[in-house]
């Protein structure tokens, strides 16, 4: 049988002991000398060939080029020389998770701002936070409050799912109420992401739950602990949110949704090809604005779906939607990321409410809406 073919070099190359390159010569020379009539006549086997192309790529170990100065390492080595950029991609969101902040400390404690005003806040129960988390006068907390020590807790319990299922979130959004920007805070720093928070006022829940006007949220200097970042422009400003005093349920939806659509048509520019999750921190009626935006083609949540919101999507719930190669919009993952459960309380949101088509009023109100455009 002939040695002299490269396939038949590279059959053997596993028996062979380290120093076997130094027969490649002889072997070589045996197959040339095994074809006179081809080696007078100029032609070459198959064989050859390949064992000719392997003389030319050796050469020396270059920690530029890689294996061999051969022209495909030496093309890429003179690419490198020039200045060439690496590639660069854009990179768009196809999962989207739209999550409710966690318990809220006037929820479970109704009477702690009356107990502390007009005094060093000192908490009166386990469950309240050591400290107030933002230093400004206790009364400013007025519709803006804390959570408590176990939201924080069920926070982190949920950013312990993102991390253990491969949903950690590269970009994170919340809106401008410091119970938001905590819950999001606690994500950030278990989940292992880092990303900064983005605050978009635009995701804030609707005004008619503040019939004696919007509360005064936490400043640059006094958010600065939360890891947010300045630099973002946000699609509503927090001035044109603070200075609109009223809304109807169709600004409302209006307004929620065209910020989630910008936020899932918002690019990052990335060195590779990869998958961008994005989570937003939120309230009850922005994740259920969400699944009508995305799941449900254009749903309108009437004013009592907004009223039954906070009952049927309960602090923590994790509204996960993805985009699917192949088919148009996002779908719903309802098991991508585990709930938390314990006692009376649990995380999981009503499916049936969540995922329900719009209702005759909220079409009415679609149809009257586009017909008004």
């Amino acid at each position: 049988m002939s040695t002299g073919t490269a396939s038949s070099a590279d059959s053997t190359n596993s028996s062979q002991p380290p120093n076997a390159d130094s027969t490649k010569p002889s072997q070589s020379q045996s197959a040339e000398s095994n074809n006179p009539s081809q080696a007078q006549s100029g032609g070459t086997t198959p064989g050859s060939q390949s064992r000719s192309r392997i003389d030319r790529c050796e050469g020396s170990l270059t920690s530029e080029t890689g294996s061999y100065s051969c022209s495909s390492n030496m093309e890429r080595s003179d690419h490198k020389k020039k200045g060439h950029k690496p590639q660069k991609f854009k990179i768009y969101p196809n999962v989207i998770m739209a999550m409710r902040y966690t318990e809220r400390l006037d929820e479970y404690f109704p009477d702690w701002l009356w107990k502390t005003m007009g005094a060093t806040y000192e908490p009166f129960d386990l469950n309240m936070p050591k400290a107030l988390p933002v230093d400004r006068p206790v009364h400013v907390y007025v519709n803006d409050p804390p959570i408590t020590n176990t939201g924080d807790i069920l926070a982190r319990l949920i950013a312990r799912g993102m991390y253990a299922t491969g949903y950690v979130p590269d970009i994170i959004y919340c809106t401008p109420a410091l119970r938001c920007l905590q819950t999001a805070h606690a994500v950030k720093q278990v989940s292992g992401t880092k990303s900064l928070i983005r605050v978009e006022p635009g995701l804030f829940e609707c005004f008619s739950n503040y019939p004696l006007g919007l509360p005064k949220f936490a400043n640059s200097d006094q958010r600065a602990r939360f890891g947010v970042d300045e630099n973002y422009v946000p699609h509503t400003k927090l001035e044109n949110l603070m200075a609109c005093k009223f809304e109807t349920n169709e600004d409302f939806n209006t307004r929620v949704r065209h910020s989630l659509i910008r936020i899932s048509k918002l690019h990052e520019v990335s060195n590779k090809k990869r998958d961008q999750v994005i989570l937003i921190v939120a309230h009850a009626h922005t994740v259920d604005i969400a699944a009508g935006t995305f799941i449900r083609e254009m749903r309108l949540s009437s004013d009592s779906e907004l009223a039954l919101s906070p009952k049927k999507i309960p602090h923590g719930s994790l509204l996960i939607m993805e985009r699917v190669e192949g088919r148009k919009g996002w779908l719903p993952n309802l098991y991508a990321v585990p709930p938390v459960n314990y006692r009376d309380v649990t995380t999981q949101f009503d499916v049936g409410f969540v995922l329900r088509e719009g209702t005759e009023h909220a079409k009415h109100e679609e149809k009257s809406a586009a017909t008004a455009k």
